[in-house]
């Protein structure tokens, strides 16, 4: 990162991470993968809106493959879908996870 020119950089535990607020928060790649499930996920919303400012935003993006889902609904539509993946580069396979979309 600081070869690129970032001038700041927090190496530290999300969860851990206090005092300070931020305009914007950003989860790439498996970046929300620290969240695990749907409980995580809430936990990860709200620990992320004490992190940010009143005008402050959160970018999730998670490009993903998905092996199997299963739909999480409310009485009248979906609101997840819990699922199963395992990234793949040149015939490596990586450990598969839990997730959510």
């Amino acid at each position: 990162m600081q070869q690129r020119g970032v001038q700041h950089i927090i190496c530290q535990d999300f969860y851990e991470f206090s005092g300070q607020k931020y305009d914007t928060l950003l989860f790439l790649m498996n970046g929300v993968g620290i969240a695990g499930d749907i409980d995580g996920f809430k936990k990860l919303l709200q620990h992320s809106k004490e992190l940010l400012t009143d005008r402050g935003s959160l970018f999730l993006i998670h490009p993903i493959s998905v092996i199997s889902t299963r739909i999480i609904t409310s009485k009248t539509q979906p609101l997840f879908w819990e699922i199963q993946y395992q990234y793949e580069y040149k015939g490596q396979k990586g450990n598969p996870s839990n997730g959510f979309i």
